[in-house]
């Protein structure tokens, strides 16, 4: 069934584009995101979720445009950052990523998840010695979240692995 929109404003295409995406209609959210950005293109939460459905769409040139147009908006967001940061990533430019995943962590220093992504990514470039600090850092930070009891089980693996080089 269709999804009216009344008023039709930024906030009803941000909205609907959120139901689209929960429905799993991921051009549709696209569309309404769209449309929510030609409204108020400086609309954080516009960019960010339609940043995010490209991302999910596989679409990382897309994704990577749309948080770089967002990016003067974002206040130095570390979420904002770290989901540009996962995108050059998928692109295959992990300095790319590493760039944004550090401004990130200077924007918020206690970011358990820019830490992670920080170490995984270094390690996937080579650099080992980097990686390890950036987990160990991400498990001090992370505690017993439980959110992140799978990326702490992981990371503890990484460390021992690194450890032993």
């Amino acid at each position: 069934t269709a999804i009216e929109l009344s008023p039709p404003q930024f906030q009803a295409y941000l909205v609907r584009g959120h139901l689209f995406r929960q429905r799993g209609e991921l051009e549709q959210a696209v569309s309404d995101y769209r449309e929510a950005l030609r409204r108020d293109p400086r609309q954080v939460m516009a960019h960010f979720h339609l940043g995010l459905t490209y991302y999910d769409l596989e679409r990382f040139d897309e994704a990577v445009a749309v948080y770089e147009r967002g990016l003067p908006f974002a206040e130095n967001d570390p979420g904002f950052l770290i989901n540009l940061g996962n995108a050059y990533k998928k692109k295959g430019e992990p300095e790319r990523a590493i760039r944004y995943y550090l401004q990130a962590i200077q924007a918020d220093p206690g970011h358990a998840l820019a830490h992670y992504n920080r170490a995984a990514t270094s390690e996937a470039i080579g650099d080992d010695t980097q990686a390890l600090k950036s987990f160990k850092v991400f498990l001090d930070l992370a505690g017993s979240e439980p959110d992140f009891e799978v990326l702490a089980g992981v990371a503890k693996q990484k460390i021992e692995s690194l450890d032993t080089h």
